[in-house]
């Protein structure tokens, strides 16, 4: 299912911001066409570069790794959403336990909440009518 289109500036398609299964063509780690498995060869040229990469295993363990010690050691965690800004990762986060996700600002929190968010904390002085707006 394709994400709800924005605007349209003749060629040039903006979609919604918290879908990142479809972007403009050759941005950066994204590929020239979609596939239906959402699986992409980088050696085979299929994602432009540069293109960063996870290994989802290491992913899950690291975020259970980080949740055990948090609850170990009576702790809230509220892990910063802005290192990887990805609503799969943040969503993972939130199902493994985490009290809540810290973002840098209005935008990326409206990112976090799109991932499941419940409790959000805003690590910068919101200022602005704009984004006051954002927040309500």
């Amino acid at each position: 299912m394709l994400p709800k289109i924005a605007k349209n500036r003749g060629n040039q398609k903006m979609y919604d911001s918290n879908s990142h299964k479809i972007l403009a063509k050759y941005q950066k780690g994204m590929p020239f066409e979609q596939q239906k498995s959402q699986r992409y060869d980088l050696s085979k040229g299929e994602v432009s570069l540069p293109c960063a990469t996870l290994n989802l295993n290491s992913v899950k363990h690291n975020i259970n790794w980080m949740q055990e010690f948090a609850n170990f050691h009576n702790i809230l965690l509220a892990p910063h959403g802005k290192t990887s800004l990805t609503p799969e990762i943040i969503q993972l986060q939130v199902e493994e336990g985490a009290w809540g996700i810290t973002v840098a600002n209005v935008q990326q929190a409206y990112v976090a909440k799109m991932a499941g968010a419940k409790r959000i904390i805003i690590a910068n002085q919101v200022i602005g009518k704009s984004n006051f707006k954002l927040a309500a």
